[in-house]
């Protein structure tokens, strides 16, 4: 008895100091000196759906000036897509050494790293069974708006915030739509930039995408095809018209100038 007294201590021991080691690796501070690969590295992190994000920058960089929550926003603001709607909350913390400061993150995402992969591979399968040959990309759109038109329908509860919910449930909000549809388009060689802002009578906010058909981009609203009286009579109209106000990052000249015909 007191043999397997003592086997089970240790076995419990062994555990803990595993999980230690596990906690330590997770949070393991990493040094930058680019405020190039500083983004890079977080945005890797947050499309791998990781928790903790911890790193170390000099007070040289631009961004050692910044908030915690500052800083993320800044680095998920260059993502056009899955990482930065990805995330959905946190804390931050910031600080100070005498040469350098540290950023700690613990992160909450709409989904799990699992649930992305589902997501990926649904959409594959979603592509795989259209017949695609000889289409142009308006083509492969029109068949896209055929698919969320008989699919897809609105989440009234509001709660449904991610592409996997729309993939598997055919329910979405209009992030989750265009979340899901963006992951459609990829499927399909298109690319596409999200778009986010308020709608003008309501202040409710909204996102929908833009999509790029030849050397021009065009808007594509994925909600207004989910309805029960789907708006079949233009799938690249402005979704909303002139009600729907993009947040001012949409506005500058230069991503007017990077997006064109938008």
């Amino acid at each position: 008895m007191k043999q397997l007294h003592k086997t089970t201590i240790f076995t419990i021991i062994s555990i803990i100091f595993a999980i230690y080691l596990a906690q330590a690796a997770a949070a393991e501070t990493k040094a930058f000196s680019s405020s190039e690969e500083l983004s890079a590295y977080i945005l890797q992190l947050v499309a791998a759906r990781e928790e903790k994000i911890s790193v170390s920058i000099p007070k040289t960089l631009p961004e050692a000036g910044m908030r915690g929550s500052e800083l993320l926003r800044y680095v998920l603001g260059r993502d056009s897509g899955q990482a930065r709607w990805g995330y959905s909350g946190g804390s931050a913390t910031k600080i100070t050494r005498s040469d350098h400061v540290v950023f700690e993150y613990r992160l909450i995402y709409h989904t799990t790293k699992a649930q992305d992969e589902q997501a990926r591979k649904l959409a594959a399968g979603i592509v795989a069974g259209w017949d695609t040959e000889g289409l142009d990309e308006r083509g492969k759109m029109g068949l896209l708006k055929a698919y969320i038109s008989a699919n897809w329908r609105y989440d009234e509860t509001l709660s449904l915030m991610d592409a996997h919910s729309t993939l598997t449930r055919g329910r979405g909000t209009c992030l989750g739509m265009t979340m899901a549809a963006q992951l459609i388009l990829d499927e399909l060689g298109i690319a596409s930039q999200t778009v986010h802002g308020t709608i003008a009578k309501t202040g409710e906010l909204h996102i929908r995408l833009l999509v790029k058909l030849g050397e021009l981009w065009h808007t594509f609203d994925p909600t207004l095809l989910a309805r029960p009286t789907p708006d079949l009579s233009d799938y690249l109209k402005q979704g909303h018209g002139t009600q729907f106000v993009p947040d001012a990052e949409y506005q500058t000249d230069a991503f007017k100038k990077s997006h064109p015909n938008t």
